[in-house]
């Protein structure tokens, strides 16, 4: 099963999870990463770059895994990104200083890349009813996702 990683999975694994002291979590997800099992796009990239100093260790973690983290790679991919952001509700997603700043915004990258590899989207958030959240994307679009403990789980028995 192939996986497709929010920033806020990734940046909670990074943040609470040391490679000394859970040196077999770090093995499996290395595996899932050499399989080409565990992927991510750009934009979350992005995001965790802005969010971290240049000389922490989670930078350095990501700088070694850059190359899961993937641009659109075919029209059909951002022709899904176009009409998430055509839907009202979703677009509402992109905040004004997300914006005004040029940040990234990941989501709507995420729910076209998971839905194109027919992979699982895994997403600390959770859905709730009109949200223009990732669990709400992810239905719309038929996208299947889990939660960060249920990726826990997956990666403990990888």
């Amino acid at each position: 099963m192939k996986y497709v990683i929010d920033t806020n999975a990734l940046r909670t694994f990074f943040r609470y999870y040391y490679r000394l002291v859970t040196p077999e979590l770090y093995a499996n997800l290395d595996k899932m990463i050499e399989n080409g099992d565990l992927i991510s796009v750009k934009e979350v990239y992005n995001e965790m770059e802005r969010q971290h100093q240049k000389d922490s260790e989670i930078l350095q973690e990501l700088k070694n895994i850059k190359h899961i983290f993937l641009e659109p790679t075919n029209e059909e991919e951002i022709n899904i990104i176009q009409e998430i952001y055509s839907n009202t509700n979703f677009r509402n997603n992109i905040k004004e200083k997300n914006i005004l700043n040029g940040s990234p915004v990941a989501d709507a990258f995420l729910v076209a890349k998971a839905k194109i590899e027919k992979a699982v989207l895994i997403t600390s958030e959770k859905f709730s009813p009109n949200a223009a959240k990732i669990p709400n994307m992810c239905e719309k679009y038929d996208v299947e996702y889990i939660n960060y403990e249920q990726f826990l789980f997956i990666l403990k028995n990888y």
